[in-house]
């Protein structure tokens, strides 16, 4: 996931839920599950997603309008 954010320059912030016991309880609140990972986009969850299925996503939002360079 994080090579489809850097291949179009896209700000992030990363959290490692496996140790920090907030950002995992955050995870599951807003995700309704325990999969990781996840990706929340413009207030979306994402939930257990790898990098293709968060590009298509974003694509079919108009999030991604061109190929990155």
């Amino acid at each position: 996931m994080v090579r489809v954010l850097d291949k179009y320059k896209l700000e992030y912030e990363a959290r490692n839920i496996n140790s920090d016991r907030g950002a995992y309880e955050e995870m599951v609140q807003k995700s309704k599950q325990y999969s990781s990972p996840c990706v929340e986009i413009n207030g979306h969850m994402l939930a257990d997603v790898g990098g293709d299925e968060v590009e298509t996503w974003m694509r079919q939002q108009g999030l991604l309008q061109e190929e990155a360079a």
